[in-house]
């Protein structure tokens, strides 16, 4: 239950478009209390939020709370010092799937994982911390994703992958069944590897 105020790490499109989940999701579940207190600024993201919420400033100079919890707004791959550093700090970082996401049996979720929209990780996935999957997006059966990754709308993962660290998969790219893919991989939108 979320019941603490919420910090968004991210000021860029994804933050805009999660934030706009979990204010979805407070309307669908009003008891859980939801409240987007403002958010923290990346170097290099448009400033999306700034109409709706408060600027909280830099992440490096940001002292957590246990008052608060923290969701990720941004391209896990492009800031994970950001994201360990606050982490490291005692920032606690919550999941959040989106309520028209499908989930099977067995999956395994990580910290601050964001699944958005219509995605789908299937039975027996694993999901490492950080990673964000895009609506639309899927990991199938058995794949092991490690720690932030980014799932463009429409991305597949097959069953039996395993994507190591700081992946981007594109737009509608396909990774078949049981391929590997090691680090800091960009899979361009289309593309099946």
């Amino acid at each position: 239950m979320l019941r603490n105020k919420v910090i968004m790490v991210g000021q860029g499109s994804i933050a805009l478009e999660f934030a706009e989940y979990l204010e979805d999701y407070g309307r669908l579940f009003p008891s859980e209390n939801i409240n987007i207190l403002g958010y923290l600024s990346l170097p290099g993201e448009e400033d999306r939020l700034a109409d709706r919420f408060l600027d909280l400033g830099s992440p490096l100079l940001h002292q957590p709370s246990s008052d608060y919890l923290y969701m990720l707004g941004c391209e896990p791959n492009r800031y994970p010092d950001f994201i360990l550093d606050l982490k490291k700090r005692g920032a606690r970082f919550i999941r959040f799937v989106h309520p028209e996401a499908k989930l099977g049996s067995n999956v395994s979720l990580g910290e601050g994982v964001l699944i958005g929209p219509f995605a789908y990780v299937q039975s027996g996935a694993k999901l490492g911390d950080f990673n964000l999957l895009e609506m639309y997006s899927t990991v199938a059966m058995f794949a092991v994703v490690g720690n932030f990754n980014h799932l463009s709308p429409k991305a597949y993962v097959g069953p039996d992958c395993v994507l190591g660290t700081s992946n981007t998969i594109g737009l509608n790219a396909n990774v078949p069944k049981g391929k590997s893919l090691g680090d800091q991989n960009r899979i361009p939108a289309g593309a099946c590897v």
